[in-house]
């Protein structure tokens, strides 16, 4: 294929071939340009980035808009950035709709998966356009039909500018937030590991919003599906591993992390109550808290898997007492064994549990004792 797109024979085909032109042009842009010189790719840069920014506008199916995104940060990285900024503000006014296309979804779910994978791969060279995409995004958000590939921009954003990103953490976390309790699995899925990237880069999930975080992820698990389960149990294993082992001091502030007891203790109530364990009151209000689904359960077990795999064996062996009388004591409480069923399913979990800790993490030597 040619670096340039042929116009002529593009609109001369049908429009079903004309999608597989574009998607094999798109496909083999990478590859033309890394095995070009540079200086043959200057001249005609500003011509590819033109044809490429016009694809932003077109009704692009997944394939196509991974592709187009794919082509862009190639482009980026062997020819000149001068038209990123360009090129991140085309996408920012396909999102807000001033471009007005005959397709206008289709044409933002490409522009919202676009900026994602710019900043993933160059978020540095174009982090002065960092507040206007986070404010675009977060708008985008409340389109139900952008919700996952917002999350998913979002994901990537701070996975390209890391700590610099930090200006738009309370924005991101309220997106999380409010799409761990969202209708749709994929959104709860794509929720969890947007979660999972902002708890590496911020402490406040494992502070103080470690029991607000807990309770959307064990909403999030209730008639959850498997995927849901893995990503949510990930996210949440993975928040209660950074209380153990939180960022320096200078970078989390002043707030001390929760101690083992704590998690332990949040990982018992939900395996016990859901989300309901995480009510506030006392008395009365106490009694009316009820019991947690299988999906739940489930979900909370993983996370228990999670947990210990992210603190280690060595970590393991040393706190072995405690974190197994904790998980033992889920069997013997009256909420997980009220029928057959529950106790049957609940003896399971735990059996789950314990063959783990015992069977992969723990060394010969602790395993005899």
């Amino acid at each position: 294929m040619a670096l340039l797109l042929d116009d002529g024979v593009c609109q001369s085909l049908p429009p079903e071939k004309r999608t597989l032109y574009v998607l094999q042009w798109l496909q083999s842009l990478p590859l033309v340009i890394k095995n070009m010189p540079r200086a043959e790719l200057k001249p005609v840069q500003k011509t590819l980035v033109v044809q490429l920014q016009l694809q932003l506008s077109a009704s692009l199916g997944p394939s196509l808009r991974s592709a187009l995104g794919q082509a862009f940060v190639t482009l980026y990285n062997v020819g000149d950035a001068f038209t990123l900024h360009e090129t991140v503000s085309k996408c920012c006014d396909v999102i807000r709709g001033k471009e007005e296309p005959s397709n206008l979804l289709s044409s933002k779910l490409t522009a919202v998966e676009c900026l994602g994978v710019l900043f993933q791969h160059h978020g540095r060279m174009a982090g002065s356009s960092f507040p206007e995409v986070v404010q675009v995004l977060t708008k985008g958000y409340k389109v139900q039909e952008l919700r996952v590939v917002a999350l998913g921009a979002f994901r990537c954003l701070l996975s390209g500018l890391g700590p610099s990103s930090s200006s738009a953490h309370k924005d991101i976390y309220k997106c999380v937030r409010n799409g761990l309790g969202d209708k749709s699995m994929l959104v709860r899925s794509a929720a969890a590991t947007c979660g999972l990237e902002l708890a590496q880069h911020s402490s406040f999930l494992y502070t103080n919003e470690l029991d607000s975080v807990s309770n959307h992820c064990l909403r999030a698990l209730e008639g959850s599906s498997y995927e849901v389960r893995c990503s949510v149990s990930k996210f949440l294993g993975t928040l209660l591993s950074l209380t153990q082992n939180p960022l320096p001091r200078h970078l989390r502030g002043k707030v001390k992390p929760p101690g083992l007891d704590d998690v332990l203790q949040i990982l018992s109530n939900g395996f016990v109550r859901g989300a309901s364990g995480f009510l506030k009151g006392s008395g009365p209000e106490l009694l009316k808290t009820g019991t947690a689904s299988q999906e739940v359960r489930v979900g909370v077990t993983q996370t228990y898997v999670v947990f210990l795999t992210e603190m280690g064996g060595v970590w393991v062996e040393h706190n072995l007492p405690r974190v197994t009388k904790r998980v033992l004591e889920l069997v013997s409480h009256p909420k997980t064994c009220g029928t057959h069923i529950d106790a049957v399913y609940s003896r399971k979990c735990v059996s789950f549990i314990l063959r783990f800790v015992f069977g992969k993490l723990l060394g010969e030597s602790a395993q005899l004792v």
